[in-house]
């Protein structure tokens, strides 16, 4: 991915340091050469968008709200166990933090999809951008 973004990208933290469980956690987070954020989710084959419960809505991957809520669950997770990250981990965590608020009006969300053929033989890569911006959201 960093062929991507330019050589002077720079992957940020993106999951929970020292947890295993992948939900509600963005796949990869990069930084490019100009500071703009990227957020990717990675799906393969025919697999759909994931979604989470948001109140009594149900919120689907690549909307404004999913990734607000993403995000606010990222800071939750952060401050209850801050106190239990190495200084590097707390560091990684807190960057990735920090740019994901001052870039939130800006993020640029991709969801890369690799298509797979019945054989099982990858066939190529699909990426969809979606627009996250917090204005974007339905009211």
């Amino acid at each position: 991915m960093k062929a991507s973004f330019g050589p002077n990208a720079k992957r940020l933290q993106s999951a929970y340091p020292g947890s295993n469980p992948k939900n509600r956690q963005f796949d990869q987070i990069w930084q490019d050469g100009q500071g703009n954020i990227h957020i990717l989710e990675a799906k393969g084959g025919s697999s759909s968008l994931g979604a989470a419960k948001l109140g009594s809505e149900v919120v689907q991957q690549g909307s404004p709200a999913y990734t607000s809520k993403v995000i606010g669950e990222m800071e939750d997770w952060f401050d209850k166990n801050k106190n239990n990250l190495t200084s590097q981990e707390y560091s990684d965590y807190e960057h990735t933090l920090v740019m994901l608020d001052k870039h939130r009006d800006s993020l640029q969300y991709k969801v890369v999809r690799q298509h797979i053929n019945d054989g099982g033989v990858p066939t190529g890569v699909q990426v969809t951008g979606y627009d996250v911006k917090p204005s974007s959201q339905r009211q």
